[in-house]
């Protein structure tokens, strides 16, 4: 278990519990997964966020994985589908 503080709040992770999270997200089948997509996106802002990666707003960018997802959830080039889930699958792993 992680715990963090933020503001005036403390908070706690478990990573087994986002590791369970990404694997059921990479299982998904794409319909099922763009069901998820919001889920999807909250996923990888809160993974994203806690990431101690200076570089982490690459994410944000473009060609990042979270604005592919957002582009996704607003059905803006839904055939790049298969190529952001792989996306996803690669960038937002939990344990490496």
């Amino acid at each position: 278990m992680i715990h963090y503080k933020e503001g005036q709040h403390i908070y706690s992770l478990s990573l087994s519990d986002l590791q369970d999270k990404y694997i059921w997200f990479c299982q998904l089948s794409d319909d099922d997964f763009m069901e998820n997509i919001n889920k999807a996106i909250h996923f990888a802002v809160y993974l994203i966020g806690i990431r101690s990666e200076v570089d982490a707003w690459h994410y944000c960018l473009d060609e990042g994985v979270l604005h592919q997802l957002v582009h996704l959830s607003l059905n803006i080039e839904p055939q790049l589908l298969p190529d952001i889930r792989k996306q996803f699958e690669k960038q937002l792993k939990v344990i490496p």
